[in-house]
């Protein structure tokens, strides 16, 4: 439970708070405080608090998670330092997503926007039991809101100093005694926080647009059936993917980029190189868009003592074509670009029966078909060109089964097992770059099946006080490395292993002083083997970067995570949670070397050609802080006339982080922390809010991911090493403020 889950518990009656925070991610209805797992669950309102909209944005509020590079292909975000390293279509996910009770395949982006949540559930650690095999790292469980046989209607309008606007309307209607419908639209656009010096406008933002239906039919209390619908659109602005800015540290402004013919210096910028720099230069725009479409069904039964018998069948559709701008420079306006588009055809089909909650047994099984179907056209005709079509099919089917006992009156043991077998097969199409004919085509296919398990034993001391110990084990399977053109193109790939990871977690959860204090503490360790990572080399700067899927070894996560709320007073609640993630290769033999290592610092020549820095054992993942942390301060009071004030200071830090697998020392972000403030008046029944906010108080400027664009430069003879730094910035990266208002009825 958050920082910001606590808010929300306050009764109105200025007794103890009895109200318990429910979870849906493990496919049934539980007491938050009873799940023997690390659990965050965000309220939307939280999400507004720390400024987060978007999927991504989840690590500005969630201690336990992290970013993911959303320079290419969307990503989703890391649990406990354990992200996605890899773009390869062939490659699932660390981090499972799963909106309205239904997995969403690897690369789908409909949970990018969280404007029309009702809550997120962030459960830390390996989850594939119920939820697969993208689950190795952990679960992000979204809820949206469902129909109401009580009307009902409710607006919010937002708008920024830094050109962002946000709208969204949802509204519930009984249709008859037996049917409901609901629907939610918004609309989420932001112009950016980036310039262009050949163009004018800002770029680095976003367009999104979306609408979800639901229409509940529920002819007896024994039967309901939920139909939902919906579409989402994204369009983005980016700079150069690999030179052209916003360069941020230039240590020899008479470099100049390699490609470029009329030898311009980076002196000659019509911009200023330094910390903060935001304006990039490129003749041509870089876009990256998303589309996603699908319908669901949701089929439920009460089949008396046995419990509820569900069916839930899904299809979606994805598409994420992309523009990618390479190299930009003033004086060549046939930039260098690529045009790719990742297309996902998903299906599922899931059957699943839940016992009964009360009793000393409550148990779930079921099994779950997915067919996932991925498309890649990838053409980049200017430099190092090439004309790709990949396609990637991925079927799955699984049984689970989970079950807790209670053997005492105080004691839970949980257990649950899953076996899944993968079927997946590719095809790589090399293309003539200029007539797009077929030229070689390399195609394979696999099977994989794989056990997951877990167990948890839980004492209760009181109803409000228990600790839990929980043992985990996951696999991802095998998969394909549908980068690797070197090896395609004289032959069929070989899929690497899969990954396995062994966890285990004890913690405790407790609440005190009649459930005004609530306290949670746990810690983990978890050991990956043939952990799947992306290594790109681009040392060379004759030819592409060579992109590598890589199962490397072993890696280890292992910390400490809390969570504490203090309801001091009726409408003043303080809350706090930080995590200690110690997240570290502890086996990668012959890893490459970092751009720009020399023997000096350990790149050392193979003798088979090449060279390797050897095994870097120790190395920190990337984009994994040792220490993050957040604090609310949450205030409400009454001051006459059915109004109220309302307030609330957010605060988070993170420490260092290094952005580059491989440890190149330019790539990293130094320790940070960002402060938000709200203050506004509500109405006392809710039925409207005007809050004014400012995020980023002290405008810190801080990076989300460093690109080391040197070895693209060339220095004129006698000058020195072209270090040339190019920033990726978030969308707090910057001080803004805004104006929020909402209407229900």
């Amino acid at each position: 439970m958050s920082v910001a889950a606590h808010a929300q518990q306050a009764p109105q009656d200025g007794g103890g708070d009895t109200g318990d925070i429910v979870v849906t991610a493990q496919k049934r209805t539980e007491n938050v405080q009873d799940v023997p797992k690390q659990v965050d669950v965000l309220s939307s309102e939280a999400l507004v608090s720390a400024g987060v909209t978007r999927l991504n944005e989840l690590s500005n509020i969630s201690p336990s998670v992290t970013g993911s590079d959303q320079t290419q292909n969307a990503r989703a975000p890391g649990i406990r330092g354990i992200v996605s390293i890899a773009n390869s279509i062939g490659v699932q996910s660390q981090t499972g997503i799963i909106v309205d009770d239904i997995p969403l395949p690897t690369y789908s982006t409909l949970a990018n926007e969280l404007t029309d949540v009702q809550r997120v559930e962030v459960f830390a650690g390996p989850q594939s039991t119920l939820s697969g095999r993208n689950a190795a790292g952990g679960i992000i469980n979204i809820v949206t809101r469902a129909p109401s046989f009580t009307p009902s209607a409710d607006f919010a309008f937002e708008q920024t100093t830094d050109e962002q606007t946000r709208f969204n309307v949802f509204a519930t209607t009984p249709v008859s005694n037996t049917v409901a419908f609901s629907v939610s639209a918004f609309l989420n656009h932001w112009a950016g926080n980036l310039r262009n010096s050949e163009k004018p406008g800002k770029f680095g933002g976003w367009k999104t647009e979306g609408v979800r239906a639901k229409l509940l039919w529920q002819p007896s209390e024994a039967f309901s059936a939920l139909l939902t619908g919906y579409y989402l659109s994204t369009d983005r602005t980016a700079g150069p993917f690999i030179a052209g800015g916003p360069y941020f540290r230039a240590d020899n402004p008479a470099a100049y980029l390699t490609l470029d013919q009329g030898r311009n210096p980076l002196s000659a910028l019509p911009y200023t190189i330094k910390n903060g720099n935001r304006t990039f230069t490129s003749e041509q725009t870089a876009t990256a868009d998303t589309r996603d479409k699908g319908l669901s069904l949701r089929l439920d039964l009460d089949v008396g003592d046995l419990g509820t018998l569900s069916s839930i069948t899904s299809y979606s559709k994805s598409a994420q074509p992309r523009a990618d701008v390479f190299f930009g420079y003033p004086d060549n306006p046939a930039t260098f670009f690529a045009y790719t588009d990742v297309q996902t055809e998903y299906k599922t089909q899931e059957i699943r029966l839940a016992s009964p909650s009360s009793g000393n047994l409550t148990y779930l099984v079921g099994a779950i078909y997915t067919d996932t179907a991925i498309d890649q056209p990838y053409v980049r005709r200017q430099v190092f060109p090439v004309n790709w079509l990949r396609y990637v099919d991925q079927k799955s089917f699984a049984v689970f089964g989970r079950a807790t006992w209670q053997f005492t009156d105080k004691d839970y043991l949980t257990g649950g097992l899953r076996y899944q077998h993968d079927k997946q097969d590719y095809r790589w199409d090399f293309r003539n770059v200029a007539t797009d004919a077929v030229t070689r085509t390399s195609a394979g296919d696999s099977g994989y099946g794989f056990w997951g398990g877990e167990a948890s034993l839980r004492h209760e001391f009181t109803p409000d006080v228990s600790i839990y110990a929980t043992y985990s084990r996951a696999e991802t399977g095998e998969a394909y490395d549908v980068e690797n053109n070197a090896a395609a193109s004289i032959g069929e790939l070989v899929p690497l292993e899969s990954e396995t990871v062994n966890n285990i977690e004890a913690g405790m959860k407790a609440r005190f002083f009649d459930r005004r204090v609530t306290f949670n503490i746990n810690g983990f360790l978890a050991n990956y083997k043939n952990y799947q990572v992306q290594s790109i080399d681009s040392s060379n700067p004759g030819v592409a970067p060579v992109i590598r899927l890589l199962a490397i070894g072993k890696v280890r996560t292992r910390g400490v995570e809390t969570q504490l709320s203090f309801r001091a007073i009726d409408g003043l609640t303080l809350s706090t949670a930080g995590s200690y993630t110690d997240s570290y290769i502890v086996d990668y033999p012959g890893a490459a070397c970092y751009q720009g290592q020399t023997a000096a610092l350990g790149c050392m020549a193979l003798p088979q050609g090449g060279t390797s820095q050897g095994n870097i054992a120790g190395h920190r993942l990337p984009n994994s802080p040792r220490w993050k942390g957040t604090a609310s301060v949450d205030y409400r009071t009454p001051i006459g006339g059915g109004v109220d004030i309302t307030g609330n200071i957010f605060y988070r830090y993170q420490s260092s982080v290094i952005y580059d697998l491989l440890g190149n020392p330019n790539t990293r972000q130094r320790g940070y922390g960002v402060l938000n403030l709200r203050a506004g008046l509500a109405s006392s029944d809710s039925g409207w809010s005007l809050d004014f906010f400012v995020n980023n108080v002290t405008n810190k400027h801080f990076l989300v991911g460093i690109g080391d664009a040197s070895n693209r430069f060339t220095a004129p003879a006698g000058t020195a090493a072209p270090t040339t730094l190019v920033a990726r910035y978030d969308r707090a990266s910057f001080r803004y403020g805004g104006v929020r208002a909402t209407l229900s009825f």
